[in-house]
């Protein structure tokens, strides 16, 4: 595991593409200017188990960029709305592909724990 510091401005020409999206299409993404951007890698069968981030770390959206390969991202709804509980009443898979954005807000962001499957080889929907 290698952690490398970045200062947030590093990242400006993806938030900028992001605003140029937003005033294209009228739409907003963020309720509030981004403070910070986590990047993680997933190597081979590498994955992160099923988790609800801290809402005061990272604030009301949570915005997934995929760089690499095809992977599952996995959000499973528990009866409790914490970590631990391991009682699971809706699940659903979202292939992220590479280049594509995820954007967790709302009821997906603070009901829905996420998490990336383990996996050694992807099965896509369409066979690839």
């Amino acid at each position: 595991f290698k952690r490398d510091c970045y200062k947030l401005s590093e990242f400006d020409f993806i938030l900028n593409k992001i605003k140029e999206y937003e005033k294209q299409n009228n739409f907003e993404m963020f309720t509030i200017e981004p403070t910070q951007v986590l990047v993680n890698e997933y190597i081979g069968s590498m994955g992160i188990f099923n988790h609800f981030d801290d809402t005061n770390a990272f604030g009301p959206e949570i915005i997934t960029i995929s760089l690499g390969q095809p992977i599952w991202l996995n959000l499973k709804q528990p009866r409790e709305m914490n970590n631990s509980c391991q009682d699971i009443i809706n699940e659903i898979k979202v292939l992220l592909e590479p280049g594509s954005l995820f954007i967790m807000s709302k009821d997906v962001r603070y009901l829905y724990k996420h998490g990336i499957s383990k996996n050694t080889f992807l099965y896509l929907p369409n066979n690839e």
